[in-house]
C-alpha cells in the first residue's frame, strides 16, 4: 500500500471557480484512487507493486531494469489567492522550498496542460506505461522534431539548442533530451592535500528532458546522457531540477553534483487562457504582453512565483583522478 500525500498550489480563478482540491479528488477517484482530505492536504492510498514517480533509476551504466518501489509520500499544496471581479490579484504566491518526495501543482498548470497534467499527476502515483531505456534506440533528430515534442509535453515548451536527442521505442518517440553548445568556463579542484589546480572546461548545459506524459523511462534520462556524452565528450554538463515535481534525486543518480540553487521566478498569468510570461521578460519589453496576449496592462494578470530549481553539475572523470574534486565556491 503505497501512501501518497498531494498539496496544489491553486488560486480561485473567476472563469473556472471550481474548488480545485475537489477536482483533483474526483478526478483520482474516477481513476481508482481514493484520496482523503485533510484541511489543504489529500492523502492518497495506492496499491501498488512497483512506482517510480521522482524516483527512476537512470544508471549511466544502464543496470535499470528494476523501478524503485515501495512507499513514499508526494506533497502538493493549495493556497487559494483572492482575486477581484476583474481577475487581477494583488499578492504574490509564496513558495516553500521542495524536498524529497514532494511535487507542487499549480492550478495553471492544470488548466492550461489540460489531459498531460492528468496523465503526469496519474504517473507520480503509479499509473504509468513502464518502458526500459535498454530496449529503446537513441536517434539524434532535428531541431524541429524536437520543438514539437516539447511544446507538446514539456511544462515550459522548448527552448533553443545544439544537440537533440530522441529514444525510441519500437516506432514511438518516447523522451527527448536537448543540450547547449559548449561555452569555456574556470573551475577549481582540490585534493586531500588541499591542493588546487585551476581548469579551463568546456561546459554544455543540459537543456531539457521530457518523456511522454504517461510513461515512465527507466533509465531513459541515463541512456541520452550517455548518447550525448559519447558524441561529444564535454568537460561537464551543467542542468537545473525543477522543483515543481522533483528535488533533483535522479541527477544525484547520475552523478551529478548540486552546485547551487535560482530563486524562484515570478511570472503573469492570464487569468483565462492560464498562460504564463515571465516577469522579466515584460519588464524587458512592457508592449510584449500586450502583443503576446492581447490585454491593454499588466495589471489584469495574476502574479505567481515558481518554487526555484537546483544546479547541478556533472564532472568528466578525467579531472576527478588523483583525489581531485570539485571546490564550489
Amino acid at each position: 500500500m503505497g501512501i501518497f500525500i498531494i498539496r496544489a498550489y491553486t488560486w480561485l480563478i473567476h472563469e473556472c471557480n471550481m474548488n480545485f482540491k475537489g477536482e483533483i479528488m474526483s478526478f483520482l477517484s474516477e481513476n481508482g484512487i481514493i484520496c482523503e482530505c485533510r484541511g489543504d492536504v489529500l492523502l492518497c492510498r495506492v496499491r501498488s507493486a512497483g512506482i517510480s514517480g521522482n524516483y527512476e533509476r537512470a544508471g549511466i551504466s544502464g543496470e535499470n531494469d528494476v523501478v524503485a518501489g515501495g512507499a513514499r509520500e508526494l506533497f502538493l499544496e493549495i493556497v487559494p489567492v483572492s482575486l477581484s471581479a476583474c481577475g487581477t490579484c494583488d499578492s504574490v504566491i509564496q513558495i516553500q522550498v521542495h524536498s524529497a518526495g514532494r511535487i507542487l501543482l499549480y492550478e495553471d498548470y492544470w488548466r492550461r496542460a489540460g489531459d498531460n497534467a492528468r496523465k503526469r499527476l496519474l504517473a507520480h502515483l503509479g499509473k504509468f506505461r513502464s518502458v526500459f531505456a535498454r530496449k529503446c534506440r537513441v536517434e539524434r533528430i532535428a531541431p524541429a522534431e524536437s520543438s514539437d515534442f516539447m511544446n507538446r509535453f514539456h511544462s515550459y515548451g522548448a527552448a533553443s539548442a545544439a544537440y537533440h536527442y530522441a529514444l525510441y521505442y519500437g516506432e514511438e518517440m518516447v523522451a527527448v533530451a536537448t543540450f547547449s553548445s559548449g561555452r569555456k568556463i574556470k573551475r577549481v579542484f582540490v585534493n586531500g592535500n588541499l591542493d588546487t589546480k585551476q581548469v579551463e572546461m568546456r561546459s554544455h548545459e543540459w537543456i531539457r528532458y521530457v518523456s511522454l506524459p504517461d510513461v515512465r523511462v527507466a533509465g531513459g534520462m541515463g541512456r541520452l546522457l550517455k548518447a550525448f556524452i559519447n558524441d561529444v565528450n564535454p568537460d561537464d554538463v551543467m542542468s537545473y531540477a525543477d522543483l515543481e515535481w522533483s528535488d533533483g534525486d535522479v541527477y544525484r543518480k547520475l552523478d551529478f553534483i548540486e552546485t547551487g540553487s535560482l530563486p524562484p521566478v515570478e511570472f503573469y498569468v492570464d487569468p483565462v487562457t492560464c498562460a504564463r510570461i515571465s516577469r522579466k521578460k515584460v519588464d524587458e519589453n512592457q508592449k510584449k504582453i500586450r502583443n503576446l496576449y492581447d490585454r491593454d496592462s499588466v495589471s489584469e494578470y495574476l502574479r505567481i512565483k515558481n518554487p526555484g530549481s537546483r544546479k547541478y553539475l556533472w564532472i568528466n572523470p578525467m579531472y576527478l583522478q588523483d583525489g581531485y574534486r570539485l571546490l564550489i565556491l
